[in-house]
């Protein structure tokens, strides 16, 4: 045991661990798009998981939990069985939400209230291109391109 922990240390693993246990998400001032409040991108191939920082309005337990729960519902809507479909665009009071699946990958993305249809599918091409240009950092993800807001299927607005 002692030996794989020096294997560890010398190979800057250990500190590796460390950074990934106290890294708090991706920070969205990073990504340039502010009108994204939180996002959450699951690749399909590595089965890897990116996730933003939580911040305002979802920095409280409270609101991290009603985030959650919206989160929870579009992944439930969007993998049913019985009528599963691929893109969800959703208007509420408080926010925007966007649920999208593809072979390659999940998305799901919080935005302003106030992002109409057409500037969401705009800023999720973008959030997109931002992933494979630092794909390095995160791992190898093949992304398309997002879909053109006229060919939008499945959208349920509520």
């Amino acid at each position: 045991m002692f030996v794989s922990f020096m294997k560890l240390r010398r190979s800057n693993c250990l500190e590796a661990i460390n950074d990934a246990i106290n890294n708090k998400g991706i920070k969205l001032l990073n990504i340039g798009i502010p009108e994204i409040r939180h996002f959450l991108y699951k690749s399909k191939s590595n089965a890897q998981l990116l996730c933003s920082e939580l911040t305002v309005p979802y920095s409280s337990g409270e609101q991290f939990k009603r985030l959650e729960g919206m989160y929870f519902q579009l992944h439930h809507r969007i993998h049913n069985s019985g009528r599963p479909v691929k893109l969800i665009y959703q208007m509420k009071e408080k926010e925007v939400l966007l649920a999208w699946v593809t072979q390659a990958y999940e998305l799901f993305v919080t935005f302003e209230p106030t992002v109409e249809k057409n500037e969401v599918i705009s800023l999720v091409n973008k959030l997109l291109k931002w992933i494979k240009k630092e794909e390095n950092t995160f791992g190898n993800v093949t992304l398309p391109d997002a879909p053109a807001t006229r060919n939008v299927v499945g959208v349920l607005v509520t």
